[in-house]
């Protein structure tokens, strides 16, 4: 599947119904919008959730908890935002019992294989040839958050 361009008023649409809606404040929240703290507070993404099964495809309502994270603001790239965002998600996550946490991406996406490892994840199935970008096949690749190392690494894992 090739991807076309982000498009800002589309996706402005799609936020403002969403956020429309009243929210349970004890329902588990699916997606969260990612803006710069200061006193810009510009968007520059979202962080999202959503589930799978023992083979790895989307699944709707039961499955493995997976997530996910767009930046397309490219000027707010390679600053620590993601880190941050899903570090916050993540432990989000864990505080909510959710103890199996997975994330999928395609072999070309190296930035984000870069955080994936980052935050403690292992790749745990390859799918050859599953995506077609800018004309070349890349791999389907799904990580499983390794809780014993990612906790280690960030202070047990679970926000105080």
């Amino acid at each position: 599947m090739e991807e076309g361009p982000f498009n800002l008023e589309e996706y402005r649409r799609l936020m403002t119904k969403r956020l429309s809606r009243k929210l349970d404040p004890n329902e588990f929240r699916y997606s969260f919008q990612i803006c710069i703290n200061d006193e810009s507070k510009k968007h520059i993404g979202w962080v999202n959730a959503y589930y799978i099964d023992n083979d790895y495809q989307y699944t709707e309502g039961q499955g493995y908890l997976t997530i996910g994270i767009n930046i397309p603001d490219l000027n707010s790239r390679r600053k620590g935002y993601a880190t941050e965002a899903w570090l916050l998600y993540i432990r989000y996550a864990l505080n909510n019992g959710y103890k199996d946490i997975f994330t999928q991406t395609w072999s070309g996406n190296f930035r984000v294989i870069g955080l994936i490892e980052k935050l403690r994840f292992k790749e745990c199935m390859r799918k050859k040839d599953l995506r077609k970008v800018r004309g070349k096949l890349y791999d389907g690749l799904t990580f499983k958050l390794d809780l014993n190392s990612f906790k280690k690494a960030y202070n047990g894992g679970y926000k105080k």
